[in-house]
């Protein structure tokens, strides 16, 4: 009667696949590990109380806390809440290089004590930040609030479809929309919270491969691009054509109370150093000098920078001042951020 147990040699192939992959679960944790999470009434952020490993873009190791903000920020102060996307939740650095907590330490050595909250999370743009202001204000309670912006998030990415956007009314008016789908929810939420950083980080990876399989090729949309602006270009879309500017300020003005710093990340050009305005930041700054809302911009740091053959984007295993703030670019930031909430706190703002 023949056996019902495995050959030997198939035990050997099972045991060298299990022996594989957890070499690779160990490599992988060295590397990339992060947890997302849905969070009622927000959509997905960072685990709270999670800590999350990035070296794919830089090499940082950041950790959130009980409501899924960075730590780093000080306790017990006054609190400035400071809002933005990838470039704010700056997974690339650690928590005491990111600019939120540099921006903290000059404060206090000017002898002004804040706490300044980081709340960035990739992806969001101005529509998630009316969206959700009501969560940010009950859990913060900010005297002032800084939304880190690069100029796509006021037009491009406010107005597209399948994410938190800006859409009009049954009224006319601009409001937002809570519009994030959820194909395959519990094979993606099982996925998310699979205790086996290998299996986010093979679906993370393909998540991201689809994304870019969706973009058209440059021959399809060469015009938009030029339209648009290169990656290192200031320039934006003519006009409103995308969307209303004026009437996306008003709303983030109205939702944090007109207590409101916008805070621009210009590209830079390294040879020769320049950076040349961009047409919709300049319509932000005519809008601010006749609202006199605080707009901000670190221009003279990135050129700092610039000058010293340095660049406030990119890291040794990525493209020279390309992607994400780095360890300079952060301190850049974070100068120019100080230096106005200290000129707010001075003239009574808060």
């Amino acid at each position: 009667m023949q056996s019902a147990r495995l050959p030997i040699r198939w035990l050997k192939v099972i045991a060298g696949i299990a022996l594989g992959m957890l070499v690779m679960e160990l490599v992988v944790r060295q590397i990339w590990v992060h947890e997302r999470v849905d969070v009622p009434g927000y959509v997905k952020m960072g685990k709270p109380n999670g800590t999350t490993v990035w070296r794919l873009e830089g090499s940082g190791i950041s950790h959130r806390d009980a409501n899924g903000y960075r730590l780093g920020y000080a306790p017990g102060r006054p609190s400035v809440l400071v809002l933005g996307d990838s470039f704010t939740e700056a997974l690339h650095v650690d928590d005491d290089q990111v600019y939120t907590f540099l921006a903290q330490q000059r404060l206090e050595r000017l002898g002004i004590p804040l706490s300044v909250v980081n709340a960035g999370v990739a992806g969001r743009s101005a529509a998630d930040y009316v969206a959700f202001a009501d969560r940010h204000k009950s859990l913060v309670h900010p005297v002032w609030t800084v939304v880190t912006i690069r100029e796509n998030d006021l037009y491009e990415d406010a107005f597209v479809p399948g994410k938190t956007r800006f859409v009009r009314g049954e009224d006319g008016k601009l409001t937002t929309l809570i519009d994030e789908p959820r194909a395959l929810p519990r094979l993606r939420d099982l996925i998310w919270d699979n205790p086996s950083v290998l299996v986010r980080y093979t679906f993370y990876r393909f998540h991201k491969l689809a994304e870019e399989a969706e973009k058209d090729p440059p021959l399809f949309h060469g015009a938009a691009a030029e339209k648009k602006g290169d990656a290192h270009s200031n320039e934006g879309p003519e006009g409103d054509e995308v969307g209303p500017l004026e009437e996306v300020l008003d709303l983030l003005r109205g939702a944090y109370d007109g207590r409101l710093t916008l805070l621009n990340l210009p590209y830079l050009e390294v040879s020769p150093p320049h950076i040349t305005p961009g047409t919709t930041w300049q319509k932000v700054l005519a809008y601010c000098a006749r609202t006199g809302m605080s707009c901000i911009e670190p221009t003279e740091e990135f050129l700092r920078l610039a000058r010293a053959h340095k660049a406030p984007f990119g890291f040794l295993n990525t493209e020279f001042n390309s992607g994400h703030l780095n360890a300079d670019g952060h301190a850049a930031v974070a100068e120019a951020l100080a230096r106005e909430l200290a000129r707010l706190k001075q003239n009574g703002f808060f």
